[in-house]
């Protein structure tokens, strides 16, 4: 094979192997890049370029900022992660993306969405929580709406000490830094309407009497989050049970004899 044919099969190689190694330096510059300037928004920012994570501080809260992946080998998906450190009382609530799915979950009663009143937002989210009141107070910020809108599909959960920012992909530019700052004010918003709420239970003179329309609405949150979870469970036992059937019929149909063929039959074998 003379040297003109070994050019021409190297080519597709080079071509492969140059645009992967090509796509990986782009993506490390706008990965690096990314960081960098959500590192201005934050308070001490210290940044970790080889683990894509930046950690600081915003609203004198200690926060975590990552460009990392979910799920394992051939199924990770690249994830984008804001995590902000919060004490105090907890407010029980989620926002989520606004998804066929979770709209279905809302008209089969396995879901839970307090409307703010602000159509663009009501549209994008699924807000979750209770008390009600409690949950439109948190989002009452115009500004704070209008940031997690314009972000796009953003989940939020609060847990016992912080509060968790997800976006599925990684937020370049601007994006990652806008991300940051919304953490901080959304976190600011969730420490002062806890306080609010944990206010009265505090009083050791009057005892504040139990509202039973918040009762009524912690139950019904705890009831729609009991569903779904038996959703969840009777989903994987349902494609279990498919997997199963299929394996036994298809090797029924591989072991089984075949019918003799009557007599006179053609011949279709070779």
């Amino acid at each position: 094979m003379d040297a003109k044919s070994l050019a021409l099969l190297a080519v597709p190689f080079v071509l492969t192997f140059g645009s992967a190694g090509l796509g990986w330096v782009w993506r490390r510059f706008r990965k690096r890049s990314a960081l960098r300037r959500a590192a201005l928004v934050l308070t001490d920012p210290v940044l970790d370029e080889e683990r894509g994570v930046l950690t600081g501080r915003v609203g004198g809260r200690p926060v975590r900022c990552a460009l990392t992946s979910r799920g394992k080998g051939s199924g990770a998906s690249p994830w984008t992660e804001v995590t902000v450190t919060m004490e105090g009382p907890v407010l029980d609530f989620e926002l989520r993306p606004q998804s066929l799915t979770e709209t279905i979950d809302l008209h089969r009663g396995m879901a839970i969405d307090v409307q703010l009143g602000d159509p663009a937002f009501d549209r994008a989210f699924i807000v979750e929580g209770a008390p009600a009141a409690a949950v439109r107070a948190v989002f009452a910020d115009a500004a704070l709406r209008s940031a997690l809108v314009e972000l796009g599909s953003i989940d939020v959960t609060r847990t016992d000490d912080t509060l968790d920012l997800g976006a599925k992909g990684w937020l370049w530019g601007e994006r990652l830094a806008k991300l940051a700052e919304t953490a901080g004010r959304l976190a600011a918003r969730v420490a002062e309407v806890s306080a609010e709420e944990a206010r009265p239970a505090q009083s050791t003179y009057r005892p504040t009497p139990r509202d039973p329309t918040r009762e009524a609405e912690r139950r019904a949150l705890a009831d729609a989050r009991a569903t779904r979870k038996t959703k969840v469970g009777a989903n994987t036992i349902a494609i279990i049970v498919f997997v199963v059937l299929f394996m036994v019929a298809w090797v029924a149909a591989v072991v089984a004899p075949r019918a003799p063929e009557p007599p006179g039959a053609p011949h279709t074998g070779e």
